[in-house]
């Protein structure tokens, strides 16, 4: 039984520090755990032969994840992308939309709800010179267009000089910063491309193709 007030703080003190070092004791475990969990995610996608690892990579949200697997990917012979994503992340360490972007580009906006979302939209427009936003605007079109309108194929004219024009052209461009952007923000089996009309997005199937012929 306690005796006094003093005897009844040192009680209470003594349970706080305990109850501390068992919370902490817990994250650390649970830490341990969800590095183990993102290490095996991680080997498992360096062992596909498609693009899962490059998705992987870009759900990474700190240098520090980055750096706790950087083991792994110097071992496989990936530290390559050891570097790429420390850039990243270095570069854009905590992106956000903001209110204007998602006012004008609401439909674009909703599909960026992560930070590493909108990590690789900044990081798509970047070899384009052009602001998150101008790209944005764009996508925002093309999404709006096959989406509300129900265009299975979009196609848009060329216009020579205009920034918004070159800012499109990522629809066609196999590197990493724009195919993971465009298969984000417009999602689904597409063909891409530029002809004699402009430039062209198309969604339509084999089937559908023979059918309504190659008329954009």
């Amino acid at each position: 039984m306690l005796t006094n007030t003093t005897e009844m703080w040192y009680c209470l003190a003594n349970i706080e520090r305990r109850y501390e070092t068992y919370i902490s004791k817990r994250k650390d475990v649970q830490m341990g755990t969800n590095l183990e969990k993102r290490g095996q995610e991680l080997r498992d996608a360096i062992m596909r032969a498609d693009n899962t690892l490059i998705r992987f990579l870009d759900t990474i949200n700190s240098v520090e994840e980055l750096e706790q697997l950087a083991p792994i990917l110097k071992e496989k012979k990936r530290g390559g992308w050891f570097d790429f994503y420390r850039q990243n992340l270095t570069r854009w360490e905590n992106p956000q939309l903001s209110n204007g972007f998602k006012s004008i580009c609401p439909r674009l906006a909703a599909r960026l709800d992560t930070p590493q979302k909108v990590r690789i939209l900044f990081r798509g427009a970047d070899p384009y010179r052009v602001s998150p936003l101008l790209m944005g605007k764009v996508l925002e079109d093309i999404i709006s267009r096959h989406e509300v309108e129900k265009c299975q194929v979009v196609t848009y004219h060329p216009r020579p000089g205009s920034r918004w024009y070159d800012a499109l052209k990522i629809v066609c461009d196999d590197r990493l910063q724009a195919w993971t952007l465009t298969d984000l923000a417009l999602p689904g089996e597409k063909r891409t491309g530029i002809n004699s009309q402009g430039l062209f997005i198309d969604w339509r199937t084999e089937k559908e193709q023979k059918t309504t012929g190659n008329t954009r």
